[in-house]
């Protein structure tokens, strides 16, 4: 949850209290999609970075998070 609340701009402790809720309640919810993709865009990119073993699978992420972005998933 904290990728989340990171995307929403709360602190990102991995509890949805009443402050999360009330950041998604009135988030922008295209706007929000697009920021946790991008974290997880990113997230991934840390993951090969760090572990260039990991490039292996690189295709396989790329196109999960293409569906998302086309809207497909």
């Amino acid at each position: 949850m904290q990728w989340l609340q990171a995307a929403l701009g709360v602190t990102a402790d991995g509890i949805i209290g009443p402050k999360t809720r009330a950041a998604l309640a009135i988030a922008d919810q295209g706007v929000l999609y697009s920021k946790v993709l991008g974290q997880r865009l990113r997230h991934l990119g840390r993951l090969i970075t760090h572990d260039p073993k990991q490039s292996a699978f690189a295709a396989g992420w790329m196109n999960r998070m293409a569906e998302f972005v086309e809207g497909t998933v």
